[in-house]
């Protein structure tokens, strides 16, 4: 009896402990899809970082806006946020304070996030060939009915 308890003990273990796990998994997609896809696309510094929770939010400066798929996009964009989640399980990412980021996102209960599976790129590694599909290539291959807006915040990352 004993043993039998201890077993069945073990198994409603694991199902807890794996039902309360998280994971993060992601498809690839090509570089264009991640800007068409996205309501966001934008090259940004973090400035600084707080912890909230199961999120991690960066104080941006927001250098340029290749992209955002409607005003809310915008606005929430202006308030010079981003979110993320704290641990990789959540999907998040880290990005260092200082540095120049080209990301894409999504709004998620009106905030800004931005995860593992979408671009996340320092600008300072970023091809000439992504460079330039992020200035205009890219948009050519959005599907007509994909709201489109640019927007020039700063030109020094240009």
């Amino acid at each position: 009896m004993g043993l039998k308890l201890l077993f069945l003990s073990i198994i409603i273990l694991c199902w807890l402990t794996i039902d309360s796990v998280g994971s993060c998994s992601c498809s690839w997609k090509p570089n264009d899809r991640h800007f068409c896809d996205s309501d966001f696309a934008a090259l940004v510094i973090a400035n600084n970082r707080t912890v909230d929770n199961d999120s991690t939010v960066y104080g941006i400066d927001l250098w340029r806006v290749y992209r955002f798929r409607d005003g809310v996009a915008n606005e929430a964009l202006m308030r010079r946020q981003l979110w993320t989640g704290t641990y990789d399980s959540l999907c998040g990412i880290g990005l260092s304070i200082g540095d120049p980021y080209v990301v894409t996102g999504y709004l998620v209960n009106g905030k800004p996030r931005i995860n593992i599976c979408g671009f996340n790129k320092l600008w300072n590694d970023m091809t000439v060939d992504e460079e330039n599909g992020f200035n205009s290539e890219y948009r050519k291959l959005c599907p007509k009915n994909s709201p489109l807006i640019l927007s020039r915040i700063r030109s020094n990352y240009n």
